[in-house]
């Protein structure tokens, strides 16, 4: 049996290339992650843009309401964005869920 290597860890407990995959996001951040329905061979790519923080550390899509539907949470400093998937669409630009971390949590 090989030794695993271990991952190298960014910031934000990510790894180091979803970190700078984060960082070109700071902008906006367009998902291709199948959230929507596969587009057809006739139809457009299927991304969002959505209202992120001016720096992204953090990007993660995963069921956190419990719906079924991947949902996308973007960390900026000590706030966490959160928006709803839509099952056979895109989420809205705007955020669903905005969440401050307090000052004396750590994460």
């Amino acid at each position: 049996m090989s030794a695993r290597r271990p991952v190298r860890r960014g910031r934000a407990g990510l790894a180091c290339g979803a970190v700078g995959f984060a960082r070109r996001a700071a902008g906006l951040a367009c998902l291709a992650l199948g959230l929507a329905s596969p587009a057809g061979a006739d139809d457009a790519p299927a991304w969002a843009e959505l209202e992120v923080p001016a720096r992204v550390e953090g990007l993660k899509c995963v069921d956190a309401d419990g719906d079924g539907v991947r949902d996308v949470l973007v960390v900026g400093g000590r706030e966490v964005r959160g928006w709803r998937g839509a099952r056979g669409g895109l989420p809205t630009a705007a955020p669903t869920w905005t969440w401050r971390v307090p000052a004396a949590a750590t994460f």
